[in-house]
């Protein structure tokens, strides 16, 4: 489970459940069906501490869509009356965690004990897409200054769409292939400039590994690859990112180079990548 603060949705057992939940909805089953469908497909956890959180998530989004039910209500108030969702909490939390997550259960009860609002339509889930195709070429501006070397901030660098990945999630499960997001698989030509460069260029370039790690555990590891997703229309409005040319054999077949496995390759948002690439060119002796 991931946990990263004392909300409700700040847990990722949580978000499953809201995001399965719409899509249980969407696929034009019964609210009662819908809700019966989502706790059977939760029963693993009955028992441990996210059973609690399946509860409250559900409570928590049947009102919000007006359609909660006198089951998960009684039940979603008998566990915050009881504590039961606070006791992991209290074990493995600050004091002030367990203070703040207590707000947060007693937001959630008055909630629910408030007048639903107007039970309406489900709007279809907002699905990730990439705006290239496996084989473009990209000329991509590093424009982050947080990174461990701005002084390539404002660089140009030359990356390969190699492949678009589809990543399953809660949502496609139930509504098919077309639900599922899309992250670009990326690899890195040992290049830089100040300028768009002519996309022939690339004939008498060399594809580099993209990132290194020194893991006191695991050991050296390196990566030809990155991918790239979740990204929202205004993030790609603020980017400079150009498609310059295209090579349509990355659609059928990739060079030896890259291995593309899952575990051979780490998941980036433009921050990270811009962290990936400052300490590549440092790495290779980029000039800045």
């Amino acid at each position: 489970m991931g946990v990263w603060g004392t909300a409700i949705f700040s847990d990722d057992t949580a978000c499953d459940i809201r995001d399965e939940y719409s899509a249980l909805l969407i696929s034009g089953i019964s609210d009662e069906e819908a809700e019966e469908a989502l706790l059977k497909g939760y029963e693993s956890l009955n028992g441990t501490w996210d059973e609690p959180v399946v509860w409250l998530a559900l409570a928590f989004c049947e009102w919000k869509k007006g359609r909660l039910s006198e089951r998960v209500k009684k039940r979603a108030i008998e566990i915050i009356d009881s504590g039961e969702d606070l006791q992991h909490w209290n074990e493995s939390s600050s004091a002030k965690e367990c203070r703040q997550r207590e707000k947060e259960l007693q937001k959630l009860k008055a909630r629910l004990e408030s007048p639903m609002p107007e039970r309406r339509p489900v709007r279809k889930p907002t699905v990730d897409r990439v705006p290239w195709k496996a084989g473009d070429l990209l000329a991509y501006k590093i424009m982050d200054h947080d990174i461990p070397y701005p002084e390539y901030t404002g660089k140009f660098v030359l990356l390969r769409v190699l492949k678009i990945l589809k990543i399953g999630n809660p949502v496609s499960k139930y509504l098919g292939e077309e639900y599922k997001n899309e992250r670009a698989l990326l690899g890195y030509y040992n290049w830089s400039g100040g300028e768009v460069p002519d996309p022939k260029i690339v004939n008498h370039l060399s594809y580099e590994i993209i990132s290194e790690d020194n893991d006191p555990i695991f050991g050296k590891s390196s990566h030809t690859c990155i991918s790239l997703g979740s990204m929202t229309k205004k993030e790609l409005k603020a980017r400079e990112i150009y498609v310059i040319d295209h090579d349509p054999s990355y659609e059928t077949s990739l060079p030896d180079f890259f291995d593309t496995r899952f575990n051979k390759y780490f998941w980036v948002h433009f921050h990270t990548l811009d962290i990936t690439l400052s300490l590549a060119l440092a790495r290779l002796g980029h000039k800045p």
